[in-house]
């Protein structure tokens, strides 16, 4: 994969493979190019689901630990607490449920329901493990 990220990354993909395999095709190259971004993407949107269920779990933590049946000996200073740190969990986990996806497309792109993206961003986010926010995709795309 790590070979995959390069070659799609160069200048000359098609060639790079051809040099591998010399029997690819261009269709072929077209597709293993297609298949490696498919796998980021879906990689990506696994960790993110993976977040988002980690987020939930330290939430219910939190309300287990709060309001369990008979848990009087939490004093009301501890349940503000404990009440403050759920409000900014539940916080995040809106946030990383509602989070989207700037690499992908463009606004013509979105208008004309195709799915266009850079697949340097696609592979950046698989390699760090991050979702890249609006304001960084316009600073990349500065460059």
């Amino acid at each position: 994969l790590e070979f995959l990220s390069a070659v799609i990354l160069s200048r000359d993909a098609e060639g790079e493979l051809r040099r591998l395999n010399p029997f690819l095709s261009k269709a072929d190259v077209a597709e293993i190019i297609q298949l490696t971004l498919t796998f980021m993407l879906r990689v990506n949107r696994i960790r993110l689901i993976d977040r988002s269920r980690a987020i939930t779990q330290n939430i219910r933590k939190s309300l287990t630990t709060t309001y369990a049946p008979g848990n009087v000996m939490v004093s009301l200073e501890r349940r503000m607490e404990l009440a403050t740190i759920l409000s900014r969990r539940a916080a995040q986990l809106a946030s990383t449920l509602t989070s989207e996806r700037y690499c992908m497309g463009h606004k013509v792109a979105r208008k004309a329901k195709k799915s266009e993206f850079d697949p340097r961003f696609v592979i950046f986010e698989y390699l760090f493990n991050i979702l890249l926010r609006k304001k960084q995709v316009e600073i990349l795309n500065d460059f």
